[in-house]
């Protein structure tokens, strides 16, 4: 960045925003400066960057609800914890029962567990009591929907200056929420889920805008799995965190059991996606075959069954002393054989197309952004 520039421009009140002057005597970020450039177009309203953005930036703009209500300002109060009974839905839930519970007989207790019909307290959803007033742009806004940031902090993020698209999307995100005071909670997560941040007022969002710009990309591994059931978990189970909804940006990177998080989800909780780049995973025999031990899809159950039958013809070979039952039992064992290796091709040609692509069909609103291309 040329000397012209810098005196002509907003860089440094930005980078002290960004927290960076704060720990310029010990370290800054590799690079740091890429992500003032970037957040610089993303505010390009016309750039194709930030057009692809738009519907994560509209997530919690006001202006996308019904124009015609009433504008009504809530005061920001402490959220009183409010519960009431209801039956369980998963056996992970079963941790959060209500104690009396576990006097029950051991049978009577797993049956109940295995029914779901044990009980425990579920959060309310937090009640506003309103005021008719006005107030200025730091109120908080009823129409304001909590976001749960899931921030991917794998090694494979630092290739092509992914980290720092993600750390200029989540600034301007943040600021963007800041203007409302809408509620943030945030989390990092690589092979390991980070600890919860929570920004609902201005020294919170300052110091979580801080801690964003200086997130390193040095995981190894991702574990998006773990990051949306934790999300999931707290979303469901504490009241200050009901009715959030999660934003995950990543590179995409990982594979999630689709149809279980599914189920988790509900009706009440969505997921909303910003992918970076377009890496995908490469499926293997490893990972076919540990897909196929697992999976509940159809492909994978016909292979099960398939490897099945091929145990009991060889059990049967193994306790047979006639030549010609022998010799018809191995070619029944070869037959299967050889629609074993054939559904598992096929099943490995859709696992290769789909596979580690999850995210995309668990989002409400996905996007996906391409690499920064090296000048």
């Amino acid at each position: 960045m040329s000397r012209s520039s810098l005196e002509t421009s907003s860089f440094f009140s930005q980078m002290e925003e960004f927290g960076f002057f704060d720990t310029v005597e010990e370290h800054l970020p590799d690079e740091f400066t890429i992500i003032y450039e970037i957040a610089r177009i993303l505010e390009d309203a016309s750039h194709a960057i930030a057009r692809s953005l738009a519907p994560i930036m509209e997530l919690n703009d006001p202006s996308t609800t019904d124009a015609g209500t009433e504008h009504i300002v809530v005061p920001h109060v402490p959220e009183a914890k409010e519960y009431e009974a209801d039956l369980i839905t998963s056996v992970s839930e079963v941790r959060y029962v209500y104690p009396a519970q576990f006097l029950l007989p051991e049978t009577v207790f797993l049956r109940k567990l295995a029914e779901r019909s044990l009980w425990m307290p579920r959060p309310k959803q937090p009640r506003n009591f309103r005021y008719q007033s006005e107030s200025d742009r730091f109120a908080p806004d009823d129409r304001k929907q909590k976001v749960y940031i899931l921030f991917d902090t794998s090694n494979s993020m630092q290739h092509h200056y992914r980290i720092h698209l993600a750390k200029a999307i989540v600034y301007l995100f943040l600021r963007q929420n800041q203007r409302e005071l809408g509620t943030i909670f945030f989390r990092t997560f690589d092979l390991h889920v980070g600890d919860l941040l929570t920004a609902r007022d201005i020294p919170s969002y300052e110091h979580l805008i801080s801690t964003v710009m200086h997130v390193k990309a040095v995981g190894n591994g991702t574990s998006l799995q773990k990051a949306l059931q934790t999300a999931i978990d707290d979303i469901s189970h504490e009241s200050q965190l009901s009715n959030a909804q999660i934003l995950v940006v990543t590179d995409g990177v990982a594979h999630i059991d689709l149809e279980h998080l599914q189920r988790q989800l509900g009706q009440q909780i969505t997921v909303n996606t910003v992918k970076i780049g377009s890496a995908r995973l490469a499926v293997d025999a490893v990972v076919v075959e540990g897909m196929v031990a697992s999976s509940n899809a159809p492909e994978a159950i016909r292979i099960r069954e398939l490897f099945k039958q091929k145990r009991d013809f060889e059990s049967q070979l193994n306790a047979t002393t006639g030549k010609m039952r022998q010799d018809s039992l191995r070619a029944q064992i070869n037959h299967v054989q050889g629609q074993i290796d054939l559904q598992t091709s096929r099943y490995g040609a859709v696992l290769a197309e789909h596979y580690g692509d999850e995210i995309r069909k668990l989002s409400t609103v996905y996007v996906n952004v391409d690499d920064i291309a090296p000048e």
